[in-house]
């Protein structure tokens, strides 16, 4: 009688739950409708002719736009769900959100960063959004912090609007904090005759993020992570045009400038 009981719950069970293959199916379907989605608005974000352009208010562009932010925060979440370890998975998922950068070089988004703080699961996931026109587009950089409460994955926070307007990189830093995920986010300024680059360093606790780091614009700058120091280089404004060298330390503290010097000194 009660191998009869346990078989009657079991196909109970199967009956209101949908099979696996069902499940992916569903879940393959909502991210195909989220990209088609998500690339309509690209399109209606682009600037070509004289009505694109006076259809661009900041009001039509904010209101697109966070509307790209919560269609790829319900998919990270929706991915998370479904099978949270394969971030592989997810970046691929995510690239199928985003239009072909104008220039590849000066990004690597979509991006997925996964850490373990203190017993508690965290993701980041981090996009770039072409806006504007062709000639000088307007990028827009979500990078979203989520968090593992329970058996439940939440969004936590979101972070990059200082990265606005310019390609973006992201890479994670060895934190000396081990209740926080640090992570280095850079990229060029876009549209513009002088790569002019962008560095920021941020802090993601689970709950939130704070910026470490973010020192001026630097020309022609490039940087390089050597183990506990972020080393940045680019071009002096200088009669000569001297190479500028700075070396940033990571730190309990937080993120310092350790040394500035110019070829020749």
């Amino acid at each position: 009688m009660r191998k009869k009981s346990i078989l009657v719950v079991a196909w109970a069970i199967a009956m209101v739950q949908p099979p696996l293959a069902a499940q992916q199916a569903n879940a393959q379907a909502r991210a195909h409708e989220r990209a088609e989605r998500v690339k309509s608005i690209t399109e209606q974000l682009k600037i070509r002719s004289a009505e694109d352009y006076q259809r661009y208010t900041p009001q039509f562009r904010d209101k697109l736009t966070d509307e790209v932010r919560q269609l790829l925060k319900a998919q990270v979440l929706d991915s998370l769900a479904e099978r949270e370890s394969d971030v592989s998975l997810l970046r691929e998922q995510l690239k199928t959100f985003l239009a072909d950068p104008i220039w590849p070089e000066h990004s690597g988004a979509p991006y997925v960063i996964e850490a373990t703080l203190v017993g508690v699961p965290v993701k980041v996931a981090a996009f770039e959004l072409i806006r504007g026109g062709a000639g000088a587009p307007e990028t827009k950089i979500f990078i979203q912090g989520f968090r593992k409460v329970g058996a439940k994955w939440e969004f936590a926070s979101e972070t990059g609007d200082d990265l606005d307007g310019h390609g973006l990189f992201l890479m994670e830093l060895k934190s000396p904090r081990a209740n926080e995920l640090w992570l280095l986010a850079y990229g060029v300024k876009t549209g513009s005759n002088i790569l002019s680059l962008r560095m920021r360093v941020y802090a993601f606790d689970g709950e939130r993020f704070t910026t470490l780091l973010s020192p001026p614009d630097r020309p022609y700058g490039q940087v390089q992570v050597e183990g506990d120091q972020i080393v940045v280089r680019s071009v002096a404004y200088d009669a000569n045009k001297r190479r500028r060298t700075e070396r940033y330390w990571l730190s309990m503290s937080g993120v310092f400038l350790l040394t500035s010097t110019l070829d020749g000194e």
